[in-house]
């Protein structure tokens, strides 16, 4: 998803997301991972950005520099749900408008971030600068950010070992870090150097990866360097999606936009367990809402189902998955409760119910009840519902016993 306002012309058809009026932020998302920064690119630890990975700010600042100048911003061109182009003009050493140097960020955001920086010097001799991106993490909980209530305290170690920086988050329920590389860099505590000359009418790239960890493993990337973007799960994973998605003529075209539109915006809001990657569920919404919600989540497939059946099937088993087994006075889970949300912070104490899964909503069960009933109305075979059937009579069990207490 990319939302914008306020920015060089682009192709309408290339928007994830209408551009809300005023918003100044560019948004990026893929699965339950979203990247919120400027439309310079910048990430600013003080405001409301950041890369959040598995609800947990991985990096908090993202701050390019040329010559100690900030890059002034041109435009940004949107090219899916989850990658972007951030153009920009460098000044350098105060020539500010003679500069021939334009600077161009293609991000990429998923289980971390990739960003392929290239310089390009548009003017007749060679062009010597120095190249800084200040970075940070300082892994607050997404909630803290979203609400503006400042990270609680916590300690991150940093180490700069060549190209590597290296933040963890050290004393934590869950360990948490963090690891910024780029190939020719010079890394410090605050981020990555490079001391570059850029040829006359030519160019200078590199690629910047942010590649969080959990629990000490770090996360695959998904977008990996040695091989064309075009292949990488992410983007196999939508063009599946648009493949899939049906054929709708209007003579409209207003109303073709429009359902072009929800087509892409669907596709941008699916998330998925690792564990049973088969399973889409459609997120809350974009971008502090990208996890799972019951209501939400089987409103969404049961609107679908005569279009993607697929996605309330995915919901209807996850749901059944986390469905609730024991009673918790704290997280509200009592048998056979469908729940309200999932979180994945680094401190589940900040969560509601100071659990991942908070069972806390009245209406999922019965909801789940009526998507499985509707799954079979709209033709999906008994045989894929029939391993739904012991938690459809759990969920039925919850509203007899626990969801109607007055009888």
């Amino acid at each position: 998803m990319v939302v914008m306002t306020e920015v060089a012309s682009v192709p309408e058809e290339a928007v994830g997301f209408d551009p809300l009026p005023g918003d100044p932020h560019v948004t990026l998302v893929e699965g339950a991972s979203f990247c919120v920064s400027a439309h310079d690119g910048s990430i600013d630890p003080a405001a409301a950005q950041g890369l959040f990975v598995r609800d947990t700010r991985v990096v908090s600042r993202w701050q390019l520099y040329v010559d100690g100048v900030p890059v002034e911003p041109l435009g940004v061109v949107p090219e899916a749900p989850f990658s972007c182009r951030f153009l920009g003009r460098a000044g350098s050493r105060g020539h500010g408008a003679d500069t021939t140097l334009v600077v161009e960020r293609r991000r990429f955001v998923a289980r971390g971030m990739r960003e392929d920086l290239t310089l390009r010097n548009f003017g007749d001799e060679p062009a010597g600068v120095d190249l800084s991106l200040l970075v940070d993490a300082d892994f607050a909980d997404l909630f803290e950010v979203k609400d503006g209530r400042g990270a609680t305290r916590r300690t991150v170690a940093r180490r700069a070992l060549g190209a590597d920086l290296v933040c963890w988050l050290e004393h934590a329920p869950e360990r948490r870090g963090v690891r910024i590389t780029a190939r020719d860099a010079v890394a410090s505590a605050d981020g990555l150097t490079f001391r570059v000359v850029v040829p006359a009418r030519s160019s200078w790239s590199t690629t910047v990866e942010a590649l969080p960890s959990v629990e000490g493993e770090e996360l695959p990337a998904d977008f990996p360097t040695d091989r064309p973007v075009e292949t990488a799960g992410p983007a196999r994973r939508m063009h599946g999606w648009n493949a899939a998605a049906p054929d709708v003529s209007v003579g409209h075209p207003g109303l073709a936009r429009a359902l072009a539109r929800s087509v892409r915006d669907l596709g941008a809001l699916r998330i998925e367990d690792p564990d049973h990657p088969d399973d889409d569920v459609i997120a809350a919404g974009a971008p502090w809402f990208m996890a799972l919600f019951g209501r939400d989540s089987l409103l969404t497939g049961a609107m679908m189902l005569p279009f993607f059946p697929e996605l309330a099937l995915g919901t209807l088993r996850t749901l059944a998955r986390l469905q609730g087994r024991e009673s918790d006075a704290m997280s509200e889970e009592q048998p056979g409760r469908i729940l309200h949300e999932v979180r994945l912070g680094a401190d589940e104490s900040l969560a509601l119910g100071g659990r991942s899964v908070y069972y806390g909503s009245i209406d999922s069960t019965p909801l789940f009840v009526l998507v499985a009933g509707e799954a079979l109305r709209w033709g999906v075979p008994v045989e894929r519902l029939r391993e739904l059937m012991p938690a459809v009579d759990r969920a039925m069990g919850w509203i007899e016993e626990h969801g109607d207490r007055d009888g």
